[in-house]
């Protein structure tokens, strides 16, 4: 069982044969004492179902949509393969210290998912006759998450070929990034127009029979705030003092995209360009939970805490006993009754970092409700959504995300 761990290694650093560094591996929010699911079984069961359902020489695929014998409509198994949930299943591997798994996912990520530069690109499709196509885009937080993995497997092998490997992708993504630290853009949002304010005293109100298309004004390159991953970059400090100046404008960065004391919920974007936050993606204010968890658990995983919004966030799922998909910005609603399932995986590993067991508990518990148990099931052992249409959902997201969280 992988535990909080302080690993301290020293490394002689190519060319500068009297400089060491240390480098400190803490794992923030792996298993620790009083930290675990109780139900051992049925996370083994969790992770024989995700290699049987979702595994592939490519590795996981995105999703699988069961087959619904009652509409007579086949299963459906998706050909996208995100570079993120490759990084998650090395993550386990990791904090398992399972070397011998752990080895053998970095050589899939490196065959399979990284571009000609060394930074892993965000996703991959692979045709029924495996022909592979990356995407030409690549994420912050994949890039960041390689860099981290990268690192800790050198704490745990002691292999020098991962911490050659370390400093070339580190060189090449610092090179990347701007003067003043600002990370690279890695997503585009589309901006919309306000639509026109009706006057309430007009009479009389007249009601559209069509709700009016947006329009659209500009799209814009930004910084997706839940890709940023500040404890990676603090363990690259170690390695490359360039990395400080990334530090220091990430961490005001994400400080900042809680904009208001009265809205606990940060922003969904960083506009380098305009020097300001986009407070959420499409045409209405909405925030999505699993992004916004994901930020509140890299400050913590860092040492940056925001006990406001962590407070406001747990006190949310305890009243509700759900965390929702999609919430409203400005009041904290949910949008509807699709719950954020990856979502509680980052609040159950908050809780291991602030010693919250209560929190924890709850919070693995509703994970845990989302395993199917049905014996005729496809989705017998896995975490699921029912999507829209009624149909039964298995994401490699969510159910990598709680192995690393049950165990």
């Amino acid at each position: 069982m992988a535990g909080l761990v302080l690993l301290a290694v020293v490394l002689v650093l190519r060319g500068k044969p009297d400089e060491t560094v240390v480098f400190d591996r803490f794992m923030p929010g792996a298993a620790k004492e009083g930290f675990v699911f109780s139900d051992t079984p049925a996370v083994d069961r969790l992770a024989q179902a995700a290699v049987r359902q979702l595994a592939a020489e490519q590795g996981y695929r995105s999703w699988l949509v069961t087959a619904d014998r009652i509409k007579g409509l086949p299963s459906e198994l998706s050909t996208e393969f995100l570079t993120r949930d490759q990084l998650l299943a090395a993550r386990f591997h990791l904090e398992q210290e399972d070397e011998k798994s752990l080895l053998a996912s970095l050589s899939l990520i490196r065959t399979f998912y990284l571009d000609d530069s060394g930074l892993p690109v965000e996703r991959i499709f692979v045709a029924p006759d495996k022909t592979i196509t990356k995407s030409p885009q690549r994420a912050n937080d994949s890039v960041l998450a390689w860099l981290r993995l990268l690192a800790e497997s050198y704490s745990l092998t002691g292999d020098g070929g991962i911490l050659e490997e370390l400093e070339r992708a580190s060189g090449t993504f610092l090179s990347l990034t701007e003067p003043d630290g600002t990370l690279p853009p890695d997503t585009t949002i589309t901006i919309y127009a306000e639509p026109p304010r009706q006057d309430p005293a007009a009479t009389p109100t007249i009601r559209p029979s069509i709700t009016p298309t947006p329009t659209v004004v500009e799209h814009r390159p930004v910084i997706r705030l839940s890709g940023i991953d500040l404890y990676a970059i603090k363990m690259m400090i170690r390695l490359d003092d360039r990395w400080q100046t990334v530090y220091d404008r990430q961490r005001s960065i994400l400080s900042g995209s809680y904009q208001s004391s009265d809205i606990l919920l940060p922003a969904y974007a960083y506009d380098p360009k305009e020097q300001d936050y986009i407070g959420f993606a499409g045409s209405q204010p909405l925030v999505f939970m699993e992004d916004a968890l994901r930020v509140l658990e890299h400050l913590y995983e860092s040492g940056e805490p925001h006990d406001a919004a962590l407070s406001y966030a747990r006190s949310r799922f305890l009243s509700d006993g759900a965390l929702y998909e999609q919430v409203h910005r400005a009041t904290g609603n949910r949008y509807d009754d699709q719950e954020c399932v990856a979502g509680y995986a980052s609040l159950a590993r908050i809780a291991r970092i602030t010693d919250d067991r209560f929190l924890y508990e709850r919070a693995t518990a509703r994970l845990s409700w989302h395993i199917a148990t049905g014996p005729r099931s496809e989705a017998l052992g896995s975490i699921f959504r029912t999507d829209g249409q009624g149909r039964v959902r298995i994401l490699a997201t969510d159910n990598l995300s709680a192995l690393i969280t049950f165990w």
